[in-house]
């Protein structure tokens, strides 16, 4: 992957709109921008995701941190990247999460958590607190901030909100699975290590974490084989 300048700049998310918005505005990048990844306007993307302006550009610019989008000053391009995780997302949101841990484990916010985390978990909100420390805006975009850590499973909640650090060697606690014989990078029908969409979502915190973390270790053996 290349890496972006932008991932070294401390920048938040926007705090005007939830995850699921903050998505919606990737995604309508990303379809504005097209196969040819043609540079498009903030306000393009601002009309086409039924938000304000300020929401979007606010948006993009911590989607440029991340390596998704390129570009500055209301005029961005989904990368190649960036492309390849909207078209996932729109069909498996497991994958995509797979994919954005592999996208975001570099980011100055993944690294600061990870420290942040390495002596035992913390509350959400002093999480929030210690990654927006000398930087203006909305608490709130602090918040969001730990929740695209949780998306994009660097870090995880446990049923009593405190927040925990995923890292290669460590597992969170909960279901242990082994990885099956002849593993498949492309689950068949929609399964990921033998269960659906719809019982992951069903699954305890820890135990959802835990099984996606089987996936990408097992993603990462077969990519590995391939070298």
């Amino acid at each position: 992957m290349t890496v972006s300048p932008g991932q070294f700049e401390r920048i938040l998310p926007t705090g005007r709109a939830s995850l699921r918005h903050q998505r919606e505005v990737f995604l309508c990048a990303v379809q504005l921008s097209g196969p040819d990844r043609l540079v498009v306007k903030s306000t393009q993307v601002a009309k086409l995701a039924g938000l304000s302006g300020d929401t979007v550009t606010e948006s993009l610019r911590f989607f440029e941190t991340m390596g998704i989008v390129s570009g500055a000053r209301g005029r961005y391009a989904a990368t190649a990247e960036g492309a390849a995780l909207a078209d996932v997302w729109l069909e498996d949101e497991t994958r995509a999460r797979v994919m954005l841990h592999h996208l975001v484990r570099g980011h100055w916010a993944a690294t600061a958590a990870r420290t942040a985390l390495a002596h035992g978990p913390v509350e959400a909100e002093a999480l929030s607190q210690h990654l927006q420390r000398g930087l203006t805006g909305n608490p709130r975009r602090g918040l969001y901030l730990v929740e695209w850590l949780v998306h994009a499973l660097v870090a995880y909640t446990d049923r009593h909100g405190r927040v925990h650090a995923l890292s290669s060697e460590t597992a969170p606690p909960g279901l242990s699975l082994p990885l099956q014989a002849a593993p498949s990078p492309e689950p068949a029908s929609g399964y990921v290590m033998g269960m659906c969409n719809e019982e992951l979502r069903l699954l305890p915190t820890a135990q959802y974490v835990s099984v996606l973390r089987s996936f990408k270790t097992m993603l990462d053996q077969v990519d590995a084989a391939r070298v």
